[in-house]
């Protein structure tokens, strides 16, 4: 009775250990989510195409938004790409090594091409809260749709002919054609408290000083102004497997200079492009490399926006926050 009791709580305390997760994202091209077992130990995972094993994968990339699930432990999320692309309709498992599958899992690859849903979401909020005159910064060939009553301003720093030299990829897209040519980083141009709105899109990652980039936003929007964010959600873009950059480094980006930094970033994009630089070789790129220098999940860049209100006083509430494919989008309100 007594060896049947011990064995009898020990099948029940395995019993509990569950497998936990989710498969938040699934394309032609690639797979991801997160996995852990409940009691915080990692998961090794199988993913299933059409019933055949693709790849086994380990759930440790860097999930900080799960920190208060697992006791400050991150490192549960998993990315992978197909390669080639899987045809539309597939069947994707993803599954632990005992069978045990994901929730969410099987799901079948959408029969529709989701890179039109960004464009949809961003035209939603939009309309919701784009209103009056503002400028939209960076908008080259993927202006936000806004209403016809709206106005808005296009701000780059290169003009249409220099986009399309220094990036013959888009030379078949209809590029916006800026209407004021200056630095959208801080907007020297625009008087202080004259916009509406401001949009930046897939920007703010490529500033060297989030921070004073986020100052000028803040001067040019009139009390009450909009300020519409979309920022790439590092867990399923190619900077899934660097580090989420942290509060202190980007308040000394903005206190020191990014020029002491500067290095670092280009030395780890480098590596995560397989490239092989010495200090000599990175010190001579351009000082205005066109690079993420700062990434960002959902709950990072909002707990980055609410530490910087605070502290540099800036009269920012969010509206909203939320996931858009591999983008999230944060609509900030200026108020005094």
């Amino acid at each position: 009775m007594k060896f049947w009791r011990r064995r009898h709580r020990r099948v029940k305390e395995e019993a509990a250990n569950l497998l936990l997760g989710s498969l938040d994202g699934l394309e032609r091209g690639f797979v991801g989510g997160w996995a852990a077992m409940s009691d915080g130990s990692p998961v090794k995972l199988l993913v299933y195409v059409g019933g055949e094993v693709w790849a086994t994968i380990d759930a440790a990339n860097d999930r900080p938004d799960l920190a208060h699930l697992f006791n400050g432990k991150t490192r549960f999320g998993f990315h992978f790409n197909f390669q080639p692309p899987i045809p539309e309709g597939a069947e994707v498992s993803v599954t632990d090594l005992s069978g045990n599958h994901l929730p969410g899992s099987p799901r079948q690859v959408p029969t529709i091409d989701t890179r039109w849903l960004s464009t949809a979401v961003r035209w939603g909020l939009s309309k919701h809260f784009i209103s009056g005159c503002g400028i939209e910064v960076g908008a080259a060939a993927n202006p936000t749709p806004v209403s016809d009553e709206v106005r808005v301003t296009y701000v780059d720093r290169f003009t249409r002919a220099e986009i399309q030299s220094q990036h013959p990829e888009l030379a078949n897209y209809n590029l916006i054609e800026p209407d004021i040519v200056s630095d959208g980083m801080d907007l020297a141009v625009v008087g202080s408290g004259s916009q509406d709105f401001v949009i930046a899109n897939h920007m703010i990652e490529h500033a060297q000083d989030p921070i004073s980039v986020l100052k000028s936003f803040f001067r040019v929007l009139r009390e009450g102004g909009v300020l519409f964010l979309t920022i790439p959600d590092k867990r399923f873009t190619f900077d899934k497997d660097r580090n989420e950059t942290s509060i202190s480094h980007l308040i000394e980006d903005h206190e020191v200079g990014p020029t002491a930094s500067r290095l670092e970033h280009y030395g780890e994009w480098a590596r995560l492009h397989g490239e092989s630089l010495s200090s000599k070789d990175l010190s001579s790129w351009s000082e205005n490399l066109d690079i993420h220098y700062h990434v960002w999940t959902p709950l990072g860049f909002l707990s980055f926006i609410e530490f910087i209100t605070k502290k540099y006083a800036l009269g920012f509430d969010c509206e909203l926050m939320i996931r858009n494919r591999d983008e999230f989008v944060v609509i900030l309100r200026k108020c005094m």
